[in-house]
């Protein structure tokens, strides 16, 4: 039975999945501020190959280098070694980071288009795939995790806390300043995320699927009618797809 490791370097998590038949059956996320290559000792299963999608070039070579070591393995590297498979409209294709095109290559698959990508990293960024099947571009705006630290930290007066200790909120009106903060965060980023899907529906000519992925996507999807499915193994599936369909 075919098992697959895929490696989503991002830069704030590592984001390990162990599929077979291309599904996720063992996940391992870590801060990618604190790789070690200890870290790949926790991986004992056998598998057959090796994926990574990296938008850290500083961080790859480390970790395919202690990849090889560990499993004797050489592992493909998204963009280098295969190409996603859809057309790229971007004025200059090297500018899409290979998680943005692996995630619309394979919502694409999965779902049909076009199709809306919404990805809740480290940056926020919406991706739009046509009815024809090409990559139009899409929008970067900075993610939650930024958004809620430069606020902690740049407002004097503000609570330093954590977004996870503060319940989410029903309502948008705060009673409290971290009450107030949170709503901020979830219910801006939910109408943010709404009037960009809006827009970009605007530019099909057909229905298009909204799907949402990324390590946010919980806290914000709620606040967000906008979004329709998600799927928090999209990147992973994506390279799953790459590999079986066009690396081997």
């Amino acid at each position: 039975m075919k098992r697959l490791l895929a490696i989503d370097i991002g830069n704030t998590n590592i984001d390990i999945g162990l599929l077979q038949e291309g599904k996720v059956v063992k996940r391992w996320i870590f801060p990618s501020a604190e790789y070690h290559r200890d870290r790949l000792s926790e991986i004992e299963e056998e598998i057959e190959a090796i994926v990574i999608c990296s938008v850290v070039p500083s961080l790859e070579k480390r970790i395919e280098k202690d990849l090889t070591q560990r499993f004797a393995i050489k592992p493909v590297l998204s963009g280098r070694d295969i190409r996603v498979e859809i057309p790229n409209l971007y004025k200059n294709p090297k500018q899409v980071g290979q998680d943005r095109l692996i995630g619309a290559y394979s919502a694409s698959i999965l779902y049909g288009f076009p199709v809306i990508i919404v990805d809740f990293g480290t940056a926020l960024t919406f991706d739009l795939v046509s009815e024809n099947r090409e990559y139009l571009g899409g929008v970067i705006v900075p993610g939650v995790s930024l958004c809620w630290n430069a606020l902690c930290k740049k407002a004097e007066l503000l609570p330093q806390i954590e977004i996870s200790s503060v319940p989410l909120p029903r309502e948008c009106l705060g009673k409290s300043s971290e009450e107030s903060m949170v709503a901020g965060i979830v219910y801006g980023f939910g109408s943010l995320c709404e009037g960009i899907i809006r827009r970009m529906k605007e530019k099909c000519r057909r229905k298009a699927v909204v799907i949402g992925t990324g390590g946010d996507i919980s806290l914000i999807s709620p606040y967000c009618s906008q979004i329709e499915k998600v799927d928090r193994d999209l990147i992973l599936k994506g390279l799953w797809f790459l590999y079986y369909r066009y690396g081997k």
